[in-house]
């Protein structure tokens, strides 16, 4: 059996291309890769157009020399990506391929354009797929309710089984313990709907009680100027922007760090930091969105809340900051559930399982 993935291109910085980054070299069978979409240093709308007609000419060419049995195509429920990738899966079909759609964001707005207004969109692009994948129970519901009667799988975000096998989690647990100082890490894209300007206003209220604890802002992206003018102007203490981290720097940054915080309000499917911190023996507290709350339980994971206020979510950092026997308790069943779940090779032996068992069908 072979198999082709479709998805962007893994230079770029997002969820899907850190996933398949990840499983690179993970799988037991032939895997093919087929870039779409953007490139990097890609601009204007004619380059693009003919970038994507490019695409999609090679795509169908590819599956046939390939002789691939299984495609894999990764779309987001938002428009451009959704009709996008709606277009390969349809080629591949015209091929006679089984087809996998993996989808990896999901944007309520959209969900409610294709409810009220697409459904025959939907309908015409993904009605033929042979399986889906998504993150969370809520979004296999909605499939469900469009009609959709093929297999759907959950499939979970990843961490680098590289970086855990390295991690002496024990010895990092005590240090942590017996530090000075108490981290918040906040690594994502410096977005307004990921909570950046919330996450400032939590640190603000805890800085004031506890001088000790500190922020580090761990990411890029397009509000970073206005979050630092933000800090400047509401002098809250204790935050530090590293801007965009990767490999080793990244890893040292979360073996420090004592707790992940994520107030997101983004569409998320299962945030790919979220899993990071659990590999790294971190407490998370968290808004409960997407797959989240699939799997989070409170107190054993830490807190994912619905309310997503600075000070609910302070209160929430406090109760673990406060405890240590809470915080340590936390930090190993969150390590342990990682490394249970959460490893880039049960990933790949995962998906390996479903193209087979659509095979099969």
């Amino acid at each position: 059996m072979k198999i082709l993935i479709a998805h962007p291109d893994l230079r770029l910085l997002g969820g899907i291309e850190s996933y398949y980054k990840k499983l690179d070299g993970k799988f037991s069978l032939p895997v093919g890769h087929f870039v779409l979409g953007k490139r990097p240093g890609e601009s204007g709308s004619i380059s693009q157009f003919t970038r994507m007609c490019r695409d999609y000419l090679q795509f169908f060419r590819r599956i046939g020399k390939g002789k691939y049995d299984v495609v894999i195509i990764n779309p987001s429920l938002e428009y451009k990506a959704f009709t996008r990738e709606g277009i390969f899966l349809r080629l591949a079909r015209l091929r006679g391929r089984k087809t996998v759609v993996f989808f990896r964001g999901w944007q309520k707005s959209f969900e409610s354009i294709i409810e009220n207004e697409k459904r025959w969109l939907f309908d015409r692009l993904y009605g033929n797929a042979d399986a889906f994948i998504v993150l969370s129970e809520e979004f296999e519901s909605v499939l469900r309710s469009w009609g959709c009667r093929q297999p759907i799988f959950r499939e979970v975000t990843i961490a680098n089984d590289a970086a855990v096998d390295k991690f002496d989690f024990e010895s990092t647990l005590q240090e942590r313990l017996a530090a000075e100082e108490w981290r918040i890490i906040f690594p994502a894209r410096m977005l307004e709907a990921k909570g950046v300007y919330t996450m400032l206003d939590i640190q603000g209220i805890l800085h004031k009680k506890y001088p000790n604890i500190s922020l580090y802002m761990l990411g890029d992206g397009p509000e970073l100027p206005a979050l630092k003018t933000y800090v400047e102007q509401r002098h809250i203490e204790g935050v530090t922007f590293t801007g965009f981290v990767d490999g080793a720097e990244k890893d040292a940054y979360f073996r420090k760090a004592h707790l992940f915080c994520f107030p997101s309000r983004h569409g998320e499917g299962f945030p790919n930091a979220l899993v990071e911190s659990m590999a790294y023996g971190l407490p998370v507290v968290t808004s409960k969105v997407g797959g989240i709350g699939d799997f989070f339980r409170n107190k054993e994971h830490g807190f994912a809340s619905r309310e997503i206020t600075p000070i609910h979510f302070a209160a929430l950092v406090e109760k673990i900051f406060l405890d240590q026997n809470m915080y340590a308790e936390i930090a190993r069943n969150n390590y342990q559930y990682a490394l249970n779940n959460f490893l880039a090779s049960q990933a790949a032996s995962r998906l390996e399982k479903i193209c087979k068992s659509i095979l099969e069908d």
